[in-house]
């Protein structure tokens, strides 16, 4: 087995685990909320408990095949070049088969909760996976899937665009999890803000598998299953773009580059910019005595002149 086919079959590993984490996690979070009737969780727990399993997951499978987590996210980093087409099928396939396994494995730690429910049964169709709200028109629902993906494609570029803020590599999950967070807080009154087509889908083939039939693939008016599967990647593809047109395109030339009096200066992060902090090397020590000296012998002529 050559180099290429062993890292392929390691990201495949990568990417089931990381989303089987990733919707358990999920999945058994808004379990909590719906089986409980909102006494045990609510909107905000939701939002900011989905940002944690997206810190989780990247945290998993972020060093081994980058925890893209998401299948419109894989696509579109192909678009960009940003990762192999070679890959893109083995991410896609191990993304909704891990979403899959893990809304079986909430269903199995929750069967007893999920028997004893003493409400409509179709309601806990939303504990696997998304739905539009009554008010929700079926063109509103392809804007806000659209919308929502856009903004985390924004995000997601920034975050690990080493040309601009250059976070530490260890702390880039928090901020993916955290953009997750944001968007949630924003965007999940009409339908749960569905950016993920692996989280969305998977989980929906497990919640028609487990009894709930049609309930699981339709909305109130429409069908509702093929919305959150198809607009996340047309957003992240215009997010791509966005940021690309906007940012990325505009960095000068190293021959170019100069400070911009704006720019947020980053703090040392790792050990080796933290010695240069404290510990500067000799030149820089010489250059820095140079100039103190210059401005003292400055100084001194400023005082002569001004007793004259």
């Amino acid at each position: 087995m050559n180099k290429l086919w062993t890292q392929i079959y390691r990201d495949i590993l990568s990417e089931f685990l990381a989303i089987f984490v990733l919707t358990a996690l999920q999945t058994g979070l808004i379990a909590t909320i719906i089986i409980s009737k909102q006494t045990e969780g609510n909107a905000f727990s939701a939002a900011l408990g989905c940002g944690l399993t997206v810190m989780v997951a990247v945290y998993i499978g972020g060093g081994v095949s980058g925890a893209h987590i998401n299948p419109a996210v894989t696509s579109t980093f192909a678009i960009m070049g940003k990762t192999s087409w070679k890959r893109v099928p083995f991410y896609i396939l191990a993304q909704y088969f891990g979403a899959f396994m893990g809304a079986a494995a909430t269903h199995g730690a929750y069967q007893g909760a999920i028997l004893s429910y003493k409400g409509n049964y179709t309601e806990l169709a939303a504990i696997w996976t998304t739905f539009p709200a009554k008010h929700l028109s079926e063109g509103n629902a392809m804007l806000d899937s659209t919308f929502s993906s856009v903004l985390l494609m924004i995000m997601i570029l920034a975050i690990s665009d080493q040309k601009n803020m250059n976070l530490a590599s260890g702390m880039s999950p928090l901020f993916y999890g955290l953009l997750v967070t944001a968007v949630g807080f924003g965007f999940s009154y009409n339908c749960g803000n569905p950016m993920n087509p692996a989280r969305d889908l998977g989980p929906r083939f497990w919640a028609y598998m487990s009894g709930h039939g049609q309930n699981a693939i339709n909305g109130p008016n429409y069908v509702w299953w093929w919305i959150p599967v198809v607009f996340p990647h047309v957003g992240t593809l215009i997010g791509a773009l966005i940021y690309e047109g906007l940012i990325e395109m505009h960095y000068p030339d190293e021959s170019e580059k100069v400070d911009s009096p704006n720019a947020i200066k980053c703090v040392p992060t790792t050990a080796k910019e933290i010695e240069k902090e404290i510990f500067p090397p000799p030149e820089v020590e010489l250059l820095v005595k140079s100039q103190r000296q210059t401005s003292e012998l400055d100084n001194g002529y400023q005082l002569v002149i001004s007793k004259l």
